[in-house]
C-alpha cells in the first residue's frame, strides 16, 4: 500500500509558480507576513500597511484578477482575516478570491479562468 507524501505549503507554492510561468500568466506571491523576531521590523511593516490575511497569490488573467490563498492539502486552516479579505475581494468587479488546498485545486482554479477568459486549452 503506497501513501502519497503530503507536500509542504512551500512545495505546493513552487508547483503553482512553475505552472503559472508555464502558462505565461503574470503573477506574484504576496509575502505579506514574513517571520521576524525584530520588533523594529514588525513596527515598520505595520506602519507601511502590511495587513494580515491578504491571499498568497495574485494572478492577472485577461481583464480579471485572481487571488489564491494556498493551503496544504491536509492541515491548512483559513484564518478569520483571510476569510475577511476573500469576502471583500469577491465583492469587486473582475476580481475573484479562492482558497485552494494544494496545487491540484489551485491548478483547477487557474484552468477555469484561463479557458473562460483566454479560450486556450487546459494542460
Amino acid at each position: 500500500m503506497s501513501t502519497k507524501k503530503v507536500l509542504s505549503e512551500h512545495e505546493e507554492s513552487k508547483l503553482l509558480h512553475e505552472y503559472l510561468d508555464l502558462l505565461s500568466i503574470k503573477h506574484t506571491h504576496i509575502s505579506n507576513e514574513t517571520f521576524t523576531t525584530s520588533w523594529n521590523q514588525k513596527r515598520k511593516n505595520k506602519e507601511a500597511g502590511v495587513s494580515k490575511g491578504v491571499p498568497d497569490y495574485m494572478c492577472l488573467i485577461a481583464n480579471t484578477i485572481v487571488f489564491i490563498e494556498l493551503k496544504r492539502v491536509k492541515g491548512g486552516k483559513v484564518s478569520p482575516e483571510q476569510k475577511e479579505w476573500l469576502e471583500e475581494l469577491n465583492k469587486c468587479e473582475g476580481v475573484y478570491g479562492y482558497v485552494a488546498k494544494g496545487f491540484d485545486e489551485a491548478k483547477k482554479i487557474i484552468d477555469k479562468h484561463v479557458v473562460k477568459k483566454k479560450g486556450i486549452q487546459k494542460l
